[in-house]
């Protein structure tokens, strides 16, 4: 009984497979999931609120407060956030910079210029 079942299941995921080669039905059709590309960071907001998170135990939260609002862009899939001078445009100083990758949010750099 057991290697029928087995079979069946064989069977079932063979047929599946040759029918999604060919063009045929989107396997999160079949199954009621989602399976657009992984975007753990997918905007700005997200970008920015991970960007504090992770500065204020490196930098402070001074830091933190003194540099809002903070900005993000997205380069090559890849965020870029910045802090923002209170004193600009003529002020001397930096602003803390992270670097995250939008597909899974890893944190690729962190640092303050000067």
């Amino acid at each position: 009984m057991k290697i029928a079942s087995y079979l069946a299941v064989a069977l079932v995921l063979a047929l599946f497979g040759t029918a999604v080669a060919a063009g045929g039905p989107d396997p999160g059709a079949v199954f009621g999931q989602d399976f657009r590309p992984l975007r753990a960071v997918p905007d700005e907001k997200t970008a920015v609120l991970i960007a504090e998170a992770v500065i204020a135990p490196v930098f402070g939260e001074d830091t933190v407060r003194g540099e809002r609002p903070f900005h993000a862009v997205l380069d090559k899939g890849v965020w870029q956030v910045d802090g923002t001078l209170g004193c600009e445009p003529k002020c001397v100083g930096g602003t803390a910079h992270v670097s995250i990758a939008m597909k899974d949010g890893r944190i690729l750099a962190i640092f303050h210029t000067q």
